[in-house]
């Protein structure tokens, strides 16, 4: 049996204690603006993450996108607005430093027709902690 969960709100360690991972399960319909991933505080060491979006582009009627902060302050907000053209590929990746002890939290957007259609959504973060040896 595996370990894995669903853990939105903190990071689980790796069976070998070398990677933390958080991941907030596949949800569909809902709010247009969802907070998958939200950790109140990311742990003792300075992290590289790593963090894997996901969203259901068929049932996306105009526009989707991803924001994420640290502390409160935006550390990125991508939106693909498929009216205007734009091409979206998913997943949307994307790789940061959090320092130690930090607010880390990741939202998903998704256009209110999208949201009522049941576009899916997930977020998968993993991280390597950065120990001074």
């Amino acid at each position: 049996m595996s370990g894995f969960n669903v853990n939105p709100s903190s990071f689980t360690s790796s069976r070998n204690g070398a990677v933390l991972y958080a991941y907030s399960g596949k949800y569909s319909g809902a709010d247009v603006t969802n907070t998958a991933i939200d950790i109140a505080n990311t742990g003792l060491d300075d992290l590289l993450c790593t963090a894997i979006i996901t969203i259901d582009w068929v049932l996306t009627q105009t526009d989707a996108g991803t924001t994420a902060a640290i502390d409160s302050i935006d550390i990125w907000n991508a939106q693909c607005d498929i009216q205007a053209g734009a091409n979206a590929v998913a997943p949307f990746t994307f790789t940061f430093l959090v320092p130690a002890q930090s607010h880390l939290e990741i939202k998903t957007l998704m256009d209110a027709a999208g949201a009522g259609a049941g576009a899916a959504r997930s977020v998968m973060v993993y991280a390597y902690p950065l120990t001074i040896i």
